[in-house]
């Protein structure tokens, strides 16, 4: 089995955190029933069977690891030989993703095959010390994770077969160039963008917008997700978006310093992130609301219901695009003291 073919979901646990792999289980179940993944743990081995080849199995398939990390689970002789190695090795040479769920105080941070893989919960904040609403919004976001990492694997396997049939057309006719077709949009911010000018640019540009321009089509995006989720690199723009963005709502003034964190930090492995502008944000708009209820492709999360934009209009009040009214909203009734809405990062 190759690596893009893998959908095998692999729980490790020490049984006595059997509680949480049954929690854990109800949030997946879901997606095994649609056939998106094979959800395994040791539970699925039955009586008779020889249950080290089983597991065996299991490993060889995994696309994704999640680990209840936890004091008992550290000391297991069994899983520190038998089941991390195949784990880590996936990891490292065939892109398997580990995703550590920290449920109690332990050793982690100082085990050094296992804490450069980044933990769903910080290691300070384990899983008994949640409440249960938060526990419960832990393992909805781990679910987010794997669904966003077998698309990305999805996305990239047709992406591959696509480059090898380009590949063989290549081998059968006279060598030449092939331009890839690429949308050049707006990137530097405009300080007095009017209503009439961004009007102009929406029917220009043939955006959707449910009040501007109802038959807008927009843009046909071709959308990769990349870095374990983190972003969305959009082909038909050449543009790399945030797949969330900030958790919270701010004010405008508040998004430099929330910019400047993300490139101090190299988020996902890369600098350059700005706000974007009018131009930018508009062409993410779909013409019919998704599943979530919002006018945007489902790749992006939903939390981001509406974002800043780079463009001020003429009384140098913030432009921001509604991704939930399917539309921009006019500056001028965006007050920068008050007004709170979130980030999503562009560069």
């Amino acid at each position: 089995m190759t690596q893009s073919q893998r959908k095998n979901v692999f729980i490790s646990y020490s049984h006595a955190d059997a509680e949480w792999l049954v929690r854990l289980n109800v949030h997946l179940e879901s997606l095994e029933w649609e056939g998106v993944i094979d959800l395994w743990s040791d539970e699925k081995i039955h009586a008779g069977s020889d249950w080290k080849k089983e597991i065996r199995k299991a490993l060889k398939a995994a696309k994704v690891a999640v680990l209840l990390v936890c004091a008992d689970f550290l000391a297991s002789e069994f899983i520190f030989n038998d089941e991390l190695p195949p784990l880590l090795a996936a990891a490292e040479k065939e892109d398997a993703h580990i995703l550590p769920v920290i449920v109690s105080r332990s050793s982690f941070e100082e085990n050094e095959s296992l804490s450069r893989y980044q933990a769903v919960n910080p290691p300070n904040k384990p899983l008994l010390s949640m409440s249960p609403e938060e526990v419960e919004d832990l393992f909805c976001n781990l679910y987010k994770s794997i669904v966003q990492i077998l698309r990305a694997q999805e996305v990239n396997s047709r992406q591959k077969t696509s480059s090898e049939e380009i590949e063989m057309t290549r081998s059968e006719e006279p060598v030449s160039e092939i331009a890839i077709p690429e949308i050049e949009l707006r990137t530097q911010p405009i300080n007095d963008f009017s209503e009439d000018e961004v009007e102009i640019m929406i029917k220009e540009k043939g955006y959707f917008d449910s009040e501007i321009n109802p038959s807008g089509t927009g843009i046909a995006h071709n959308y990769q997700i990349r870095a374990d989720g983190k972003i969305i690199y959009d082909h038909a723009t050449g543009l790399m978006w945030q797949q969330s963005g900030s958790d919270d709502k701010m004010p405008y003034v508040d998004t430099k310093s929330y910019i400047k964190a993300l490139n101090s930090l190299s988020f996902a492995g890369y600098r350059g992130w700005r706000l974007p502008t009018m131009e930018e944000s508009m062409s993410l708009l779909e013409p019919k609301k998704n599943r979530d209820m919002l006018y945007i492709d489902r790749v992006f999360d939903k939390k981001q219901e509406w974002i800043w934009t780079s463009d001020l209009d003429i009384t140098l009040r913030g432009w921001v695009v509604d991704f939930y009214a399917g539309g921009c909203i006019d500056g001028g009734f965006v007050i920068l003291s008050n007004s709170f809405v979130y980030v999503r990062a562009v560069r």
